[in-house]
């Protein structure tokens, strides 16, 4: 199941139960992106009020470097390795051994690069797309 994300409200129940919840619970939690630029038009609600945005920010650039601060402003990069990947492989059944035995490191580098705040959309319109960190 995919929450809809829609409030302040809805981000803090996010948080609480990414942060807070048991390790049975912590396992089923995954990871996800939102990979499709919408319009910055479709993203805001009544009045142009961010809190009230539809879901999804086009965060996909910066996606694992998003979830590598939150973790670690809250001290739990322990969280990492099993929200960044290693749930969806078991949610999909791959073998999550041979993952960790064959697959590649990540490494983050602690270095800062800009972010463009708008993006031009592709669908000739003209339409921007925001990036979340941006």
């Amino acid at each position: 199941m995919r929450p809809e994300i829609n409030t302040t409200a809805d981000r803090r129940a996010i948080v609480n139960l990414v942060l807070y919840s048991t390790p049975e619970v912590t396992k089923k939690i995954r990871f996800g992106t939102d990979s499709a630029p919408h319009p910055l038009t479709s993203k805001l609600g009544l009045g142009g009020k961010p809190d009230c945005c539809a879901n999804g920010a086009y965060n996909l650039p910066v996606a694992f470097e998003m979830l590598f601060q939150f973790l670690e402003e809250h001290d739990r990069l322990d969280l990492f390795p099993a929200l960044a990947g290693k749930n969806a492989a078991e949610f999909f059944g791959y073998d999550t051994e041979w993952l960790a035995a064959n697959g590649r490191p990540v490494s983050f580098i602690n270095e800062g690069y800009d972010i463009p705040r708008f993006m031009e959309g592709e669908n000739n319109a003209g339409d921007k797309v925001f990036d979340l960190l941006a």
